[in-house]
């Protein structure tokens, strides 16, 4: 093989692979944005969930299908979206940094959503605060 043929062969091995990269790169990145983005959604039901029953964690995504966020987009992205079920509002009320992992993409972590923790956070608060109104509401 001639030199310069050699060197066009090369050329031509690296721009397929680096075409073959940017193509599976692309691929994963949108499956993140996926992922994160159609978690977040869940996170607004389990906000939405926890503020309608005092407080309490659900227990299922059948409970969470049940609220106006998972009706209004015509279902929740179960398969890209981890929620920790097992958890209780006892347990996250004792250690409020569960609400970090309680609900996360099925990638295990936010990468791409900027505002992940506000919302988590979001719904800790909305737990607290149907806890406490719960709470004063059986002492009057």
């Amino acid at each position: 093989m001639k030199p310069r043929r050699a060197v066009r062969w090369i050329i031509t091995a690296l721009v397929v692979a680096g075409a073959g990269w940017m193509v599976v790169s692309l691929f994963n990145f949108n499956e993140r944005l996926k992922a994160e983005y159609g978690t977040i959604r869940v996170v607004q039901a389990v906000e939405e969930y926890v503020a309608g029953h005092r407080g309490r964690w659900p227990s299922s995504w059948t409970e969470l299908d049940e609220t106006h966020v998972a009706r209004e987009c015509g279902g929740l992205v179960r398969n890209y979206t981890n929620v920790d079920f097992s958890l209780t509002t006892e347990d996250i009320l004792a250690d409020p940094d569960l609400i970090d992992t309680a609900v996360t993409p099925v990638t295990g972590k936010y990468e791409i959503y900027p505002h992940a923790h506000r919302d988590l956070n979001r719904v800790l608060q909305a737990m607290r605060d149907a806890r406490e109104r719960h709470t004063k509401s059986a002492v009057d």
